[in-house]
This record gives C-alpha cells, structure tokens and sequence, in this order.
C-alpha cells in the first residue's frame, strides 16, 4: 500500500482549478506486460525523446513487440478483457485514545479481468508473469494508453506489478458461463494514481487495439533424426495451443530470396551461419546451409519474425540445438 508523504518546506495547497479539457482512461480493454527493468539495470519507459511531431511514430509499437532483448519487449495480452475491475484496497489509518485519525498508508490498485473462450494454456502464459519484477501499461477501449509520469515529465512508465500478487486461472465452461482465463493483480505500493497520464489514441502510429504479442512456437528433432551434413530438419508447431497427438503447426514460412528467409537464423559452432534454401513440408521445416556442415559440428537454430506491423501475426520460436551426425 503507498504512503502519502508531505515533502517538508513546500507547504501549501496546489491549486485546484482544472483546464477546459481531461484526456481520462476509459474501461480497461488490454495490458502491455513489459519488464520493469532491463538487464542494464534501466527503467523501461516511454521517452518524451520517443515522439515525433506529438506522436509516436507509425512502428513504435511493433518495435517494441518484437524487441530482440527479452527484458525490453512489450507483452500485450490477446483481445479485449471482459468484466473488468479496478478497485482500490481499504487504506490502513489508526485513530488515536483522542478519536483523532491519521492515515498510516494508502490503499493499492487492484485489477480482475477476465478473457473468455481462451485455452487453459493460455493461464500459463499470463502466470509467467510472476517471474522477476513487471509492470504494466492500461490500455483502454478507444486505444489510449495509461502510465506513470517521472517527476520532471519526460518519461511515462508502466505501473509497477506487486510481486506475489499475479494470478491467473482457468475456468472450464458451465450450464451458466463461456469458459475464460481469469487474471488478476495489484500495483505495487510505490505506484501513485496521481500521477498517472495517458497518451491518447490519436499520438500512437499503430492501433493498440489490434496489435498483436508473438505467438511462442516450438521447433524440434524429429524421431529418428534426419540432420545430416547437407542440413539440419526439424518440426515447428504451435505446442501451447494445438490439441493432443495433433498440434497446429507452423506454414509457409520459407523462401531463399525472399524476407521469410531472413527470419531463420543458424548459428555454426557459435557463429553465424549462411543459409542457402528453407524448404517446408506440413510443419517440416529443412534448412540447407550455403556451405555442407561437418559431422559433429554444433548447430542453433531460431526462428524470429522481422514483421514491420503489429497488428500482423508472429511468431518466435526456440533455440534447437542439433548436433550434426
């Protein structure tokens, strides 16, 4: 729960008029999970810096989604939440043997939502969450997005996540209920609705109401393997989202001239590698390297869309680690 803390020597009232016009955050409809910090150590944040004529520049938001370094990507959540809440917990005050009351701490925001007709998975990818320190912009239904200003007003950051606090749920669907993930969270203590500011729809290039997270794929060995020093075969599908003994699998994606190409990469004994041809066949994916491989070499392989706008689909995959026979 956040404290209110009078900074000694200011003294005063602020003043309590408002200009003509309020930019509010409407109902919460989507979440932009991003890293509190990277691994440098900085803040991640939105800079003042980031604008372009009053506006974040047509790609900023893909940029962001497909951000190469972990610790600096936005995770957007699918779709539109439904049933949301936003609350605040009880305040903790103590009143004195005189009746007098003093307020010890602020109460703390809290977020429930749900997202109907969603698979189980989908409970794990949210609970991921949990793992180290994250925070989170509000987005809302018209797409105008809501952070915290720094105290001189040139960065917005996401609202810090209380850590402990993540919980994510599945609920099958009933006699009365459309089954859906539940999630639900509080800001940490530090975080201070009153200086959260947003950024309206109409100052971000891309529709935040549209764009769309990674799709996590998974590539791998087949059985018996078929790698060879001519090069490297594997399967690539959708594990956390197709159906048992039928996994959805990933097409298409292949081409020696064109950018497909390009979004495979192979690393050899720790080095980039060059890569001939992609051929595909029913999830079946068979990389062919400019230069034939050597038994025993070590190979790495990953697939990691270059999509130039967010609200195309992508995906990423895995590392998958082969050893040339």
């Amino acid at each position: 729960m956040a404290g209110f803390n009078c900074t000694c020597g200011t003294g005063g009232i602020g003043n309590l008029g408002l200009p003509p016009c309020n930019d509010l955050l409407q109902v919460v409809a989507r979440l932009v999970i991003v890293p509190t910090y990277d691994d440098d150590g900085a803040k991640n944040s939105i800079k003042s810096t980031d604008f372009v004529d009053g506006k974040l520049p047509d790609g900023y938001i893909n940029s962001k989604l497909i951000e190469a370094y972990a610790s600096k990507r936005w995770y957007i959540t699918d779709k539109f939440f439904d049933e949301v809440e936003i609350s605040n917990t009880d305040r903790t005050t103590q009143t004195t043997s005189s009746g007098a009351m003093y307020e010890l701490l602020q109460g703390v925001v809290t977020f429930t939502g749900k997202l109907f007709k969603r698979p189980p998975s989908y409970k794990g990818q949210l609970n991921s969450a949990k793992c180290g320190e994250n925070s989170v912009f509000f987005v809302d239904t018209t797409g105008r997005l809501m952070g915290e200003v720094s105290t001189d007003g040139t960065e917005l950051f996401p609202l810090e996540m209380q850590e402990g606090s993540i919980i994510a749920e599945y609920f099958p669907k009933s006699d009365s209920s459309e089954s859906y993930v539940s999630f639900d969270f509080q800001l940490d203590r530090v975080v201070s609705s009153e200086n959260f500011l947003t950024i309206p729809a109409a100052n971000i290039g891309e529709n935040l109401k549209k764009s769309e997270s990674l799709i996590d794929i998974t590539i791998a060995e087949p059985t018996p393997q078929e790698s060879s020093t001519a090069s490297v075969v594997f399967t690539a599908n959708y594990a956390l989202f197709g159906t048992f003994g039928n996994m959805g699998t990933l097409e298409g994606k292949v081409g020696v001239d064109g950018s497909d190409a390009n979004w495979w990469t192979v690393t050899v004994n720790g080095s980039t590698g060059s890569i001939a041809s992609v051929t595909e066949d029913d999830g079946k994916y068979t990389i062919t390297p400019t230069a034939p491989f050597t038994s025993t070499d070590t190979v790495v392989v990953k697939y990691e869309e270059n999509r130039t706008k967010s609200t195309a689909k992508g995906f990423e995959s895995n590392s998958l680690t082969i050893t040339i026979p």
